[in-house]
């Protein structure tokens, strides 16, 4: 192949199934975690939990070949978390793919611009919870400090904003919140290019452009500051409607009071990318414990 040829694009998704329990015990794990098999890069995906009375764990990719999920609250009932994995199939490193993040201490909010050469597949969120002596806070035996994601979107192509709700807890003195964005680039040719599309309807499904899928996000705006707290993102994954459909929607659920939800305001967006030479592998492959 000369360096004329567009290079190959294949993505493949995974789905992992991973228990929150310490094996034959009722203790939950400090961090879960998945790993792509060799060969793969880690370019997106989303997750489930299906107990959406609390904060899910929070889940972002440790390197582009591991995702890990951390418990900040735990009186779950949930005994599952599912990782959906979008990964990209270079075996010969035809493709450079990057992980950046930019970190906060005390705050809400903080956002990351990527390089202007590369494209951003995806975004995601860690939340790190120090006590009043600096040291960090465990939160398998502490079930009063709930906290989650308010928000978590693409500004736009380059750049991914996160936002956390009110923290929950006198035990917390500091807490660090990290940003994570996921950024491609061919190292020889072809033209990848990256749209994302915006939603604001009050439905858990975006429909995308009819690309391939790599990222969702949303953007909430409680109507009063007091009911920041108790809203957060619960799930945010691929839709797959069949075993054999490449998935063309992002489902995006949220926690917000009933008696203001129609006063909330929000924005759903999808991450979607295109190029020469552009393939999807399905059916996913699913990993169970």
């Amino acid at each position: 192949m000369s360096e004329k040829d567009p290079i190959s694009l294949t993505v493949q998704h995974f789905i992992f199934k991973q228990n929150i329990y310490v094996e034959n015990t009722p203790i939950p794990k400090e961090k879960i975690s998945c790993e792509v098999p060799k060969g793969y890069k880690i370019i997106g995906g989303g997750w489930y939990y299906s107990d959406t009375n609390f904060p899910p764990p929070y889940i972002y990719p440790k390197s582009i070949t591991e995702m890990v999920a951390e418990l900040k609250y735990f009186e779950h009932q949930n005994q599952y978390v599912w990782f959906y994995v979008i990964a990209l199939f270079d075996p010969l490193d035809d493709w450079d793919v990057q992980l950046f993040n930019e970190s906060v201490t005390g705050d809400k909010i903080v956002r990351k611009t990527i390089p202007q050469e590369y494209v951003l597949t995806s975004g995601w969120v860690s939340f790190n919870a120090y006590d009043h002596n600096g040291k960090p806070l465990n939160f398998r035996n502490i079930s009063y400090c709930m906290t989650g994601i308010l928000s978590s979107y693409p500004v736009d192509t380059h750049t991914w904003e996160v936002q956390i709700n009110d923290i929950q807890s006198d035990i917390v003195k500091q807490w660090n919140l990290t940003v994570w964005i996921i950024g491609i680039k061919p190292k020889i040719n072809n033209n990848l290019q990256i749209s994302l599309k915006k939603d604001d309807e009050p439905s858990y499904n975006i429909e995308g452009f009819g690309n391939v899928l790599t990222g969702g996000g949303i953007r909430i705006s409680p109507p009063l500051e007091g009911t920041y707290k108790n809203t957060w993102i619960s799930n945010c994954f691929p839709v797959i409607p069949d075993e054999n459909s490449v998935p063309k929607s992002w489902h995006i659920n949220w926690v917000d009071p009933a008696v203001q939800r129609n006063l909330t305001l929000l924005s759903k967006y999808v991450v979607e990318i295109k190029g020469e030479n552009l393939k999807v592998i399905y059916p996913p492959i699913k990993i169970n414990p």
